[in-house]
């Protein structure tokens, strides 16, 4: 549920991309949301924290990385064409690295 604003965090260190100012206080009342539904969950730990932001993170650096160098390479005549190629081919590449592991485990 913090993706969006892990992603405008990243957005603004790594992309130089700032939003309006009004974009950050719509995210606190996710940031609220989030924190009040923690709190009351009976079976929160820390390990599942950290890993659900080790997850957040991973999403949002693909996408700002894919955003980053998305006009690089040969994946497509038109824009949407070309992220969508981008997209899938980060996913096979994440799937192929990861997947000895997974066999692994």
């Amino acid at each position: 549920a913090l993706e969006p604003a892990v992603n405008a965090i990243a957005s603004a260190l790594i992309l130089g991309q700032v939003f309006h100012p009004m974009v950050y206080a719509s995210l606190l009342p996710v940031f609220a949301g989030v924190a009040l539904a923690s709190s009351s969950e009976l079976s929160f730990t820390m390990f599942g924290f950290a890993t659900a932001m080790a997850s957040n993170f991973a999403f949002v650096t693909r996408n700002v990385l894919a955003t980053k160098f998305g006009s690089t390479g040969d994946m497509g005549t038109e824009m949407i064409e070309r992220k969508t190629n981008q997209l899938a081919v980060l996913t096979i590449v994440a799937t192929a690295v990861l997947f000895p592991l997974a066999l692994l485990l």
